[in-house]
């Protein structure tokens, strides 16, 4: 299995976790993941999901507890053009503030802003395109979050 990191930056988030709560605070419980303030950091994997019944092209993350959310259907098709494997490991990072509600981001050069580049591209040649405030890093203020995020504060 390949194993990507990008930086440790965490700008890729996911969407659905609000579907896998338990799984996450198990994730977050762990005792072996990597603990920095409020973030718990652990490796995942990104699935092709091809028989999800939404989306044929979707993207699961899956932890060693299960399904934590999905790649945003933009960054799954990028995702899908730039590896060509079913299964790849990433690092992600998640954080919660009550314990009930949970902002999950993984180790990717996504957002639903920025074009598909590939790998080699991102690691070999430096982009001279102006980055919009949407493709910041979570803790960026002007970084466009979803809703769980805007919940916790993040």
């Amino acid at each position: 299995m390949v194993d990507i990191h990008n930086g440790y930056e965490f700008r890729t988030p996911i969407v659905g976790e609000s579907h896998y709560t338990e799984i996450l605070r198990q994730c977050y419980d762990d005792p072996n993941a990597y603990r920095k303030g409020q973030a718990v950091f652990i490796d995942v994997q990104l699935f092709k999901d091809n028989n999800n019944p939404y989306d044929n092209q979707a993207v699961a993350v899956i932890s060693a507890y299960g399904k934590v959310g999905h790649l945003s259907r933009k960054n799954a098709r990028k995702y899908r053009k730039d590896y060509d494997q079913d299964l790849l490991s990433v690092r992600a990072k998640i954080v919660t503030r009550t314990g009930e509600l949970f902002g999950v981001w993984v180790d990717l050069e996504y957002d639903d802003d920025t074009p598909a580049q590939t790998p080699k591209a991102k690691t070999t040649t430096k982009s001279t395109t102006k980055k919009s405030s949407s493709s910041l890093s979570p803790k960026s203020k002007s970084h466009k979050k979803g809703l769980l995020a805007r919940l916790l504060g993040l």
